[in-house]
């Protein structure tokens, strides 16, 4: 038997020894996923369906049961400090920020998120296919954490998950809400008051020590507990990384203080110098052109983006967009992506975004809204919108590609296409 297996829910994660909680109420989906991990090396999978096989083990139906098994098998193992960060945007970068404060005061300090899960501000990341995993996958990480002896595991908070319970009972020492808007998963919450009742939650049914935002966020007035408030302090605002990340680093420098953990003094320094994947992430071209990578997929996000952007840059330079809206995902936010995009750019290109199993001229359609003008051009082949700004994109100019940020991979149908912008833009980096 492996020594400190793992239980986990998520079957890409599973190594050979570890165990295997299959989560699926449909039997079909279950018999997939449990013969997938038996192939990768899983010891014993353990279901809430009725299979006669030595290694397939049943438990009682229900979150309740499944939790209280997860935890008995994870006894012992719940001595990490946890701290979880929510928000519509900033929860990446905000996690990055926090992991690399605690390392700068001498604490170790894992992040698992939308990117992945990683030891350290300069370790690879482990990709994951949820921003937040299941409690199974979560536990996992923690009993991870502490044979390792880190001190805190940092997670993003997604609403899915708040909604889903992922979290369990586990308490927090600290709980904290990055910006929050109204424009994300409306096709899952189906209205902006679910979405933001699923937000406090982090709040009202999470146990947790302090809690943190900011004195004007929309979310305060849906929590009913203590709440530490901060204001946006004054930072070195020299250069334009920690002059989008400010509002992040303000929520990093209250947890910091509410932990009695001294702020490094290079934080600021430290976000120049270090990219965090796909968040307002700088290339250059050749001709002194600046490229930035952002996972901006919402009109709220691409406005704080790109508004940040123009005013520091504060420049009559052109400006290009290069962005597309994910398929299946909220229609009414199409127009106003494109809205914004008119706002601030010259030139704008219309490319593919995960269009999944949406036709690509449904999705253009919904985002031009009867637009015509000039500004506006379609090139669906999201590699080739990327090398044609390259090559007609004009001396001093801002390109700012949107929507995918550090990920890996198109879906298109049924298909997981590998792509990045990433890798794209580095072809042509100087």
């Amino acid at each position: 038997m492996k020594k400190n297996k793992l239980l986990r829910s998520c079957v890409n994660f599973i190594e050979p020894g570890d165990d295997f909680l299959c989560t699926s109420s449909k039997k079909h989906y279950a018999i997939d996923q449990i013969f997938k991990a038996h192939f990768k090396g899983a010891f014993e999978c353990i279901t809430t369906q009725l299979f006669e096989h030595p290694w397939i083990k049943q438990i009682q139906p229900g979150i309740s049961a499944r939790n209280k098994y997860i935890n008995d098998y994870y006894e012992g193992f719940d001595k990490v400090k946890l701290i979880a960060i929510t928000g519509t945007n900033g929860k990446t970068s905000t996690t990055c920020l926090l992991q690399r404060a605690l390392e700068l005061a001498g604490l170790k300090a894992y992040v698992v998120g939308t990117i992945g899960f990683r030891r350290s501000s300069s370790s690879p990341w482990t990709n994951q296919h949820l921003t937040t995993p299941d409690y199974a996958d979560l536990r996992a990480f923690m009993k991870i954490a502490q044979l390792e002896k880190a001190d805190f595991l940092i997670l993003e908070a997604s609403s899915h998950a708040l909604d889903q319970n992922r979290l369990g009972d586990l308490c927090f020492e600290v709980v904290a809400a990055t910006t929050v808007s109204l424009d994300a998963h409306i096709n899952y919450h189906k209205s902006h008051f679910n979405y933001l009742i699923s937000k406090s939650n982090l709040f009202n049914k999470i146990k947790s020590k302090f809690k943190v935002m900011h004195y004007k966020s929309i979310l305060s007035p849906y929590v009913n507990q203590y709440v530490y408030f901060f204001k946006n302090s004054k930072l070195d605002l020299n250069n334009f990384s920690s002059f989008l990340q400010f509002r992040n680093i303000n929520v990093c420098k209250k947890i910091l203080e509410i932990l009695r953990v001294p702020c490094p003094s290079n934080l600021d320094k430290w976000v120049v110098e270090s990219k965090i994947s796909g968040r307002a992430e700088q290339y250059s071209w050749s001709n002194n052109r600046t490229v930035v990578i952002d996972f901006a997929h919402t009109s709220k996000g691409l406005e704080y983006l790109s508004g940040q952007l123009i005013n520091y840059k504060n420049t009559n330079k052109k400006n290009w967009l290069i962005f597309g809206c994910g398929g299946e995902r909220d229609r009414s936010d199409r127009a106003k992506m494109l809205n914004v995009a008119l706002k601030y750019y010259d030139k704008i290109i219309i490319t593919s975004d995960n269009p999944r199993f949406e036709p690509f001229n449904q999705i253009v359609d919904d985002i031009l809204n009867g637009y015509e003008g000039s500004k506006v051009q379609v090139i669906q082949d999201r590699a080739k919108a990327i090398l044609h700004a390259n090559k007609e994109s004009p001396e001093n100019s801002l390109i700012v590609i949107a929507g995918k940020g550090h990920e890996d991979a198109q879906y298109i149908g049924s298909l997981k296409i590998p792509y990045s912008d990433i890798k794209e833009v580095q072809k042509y980096d100087q």
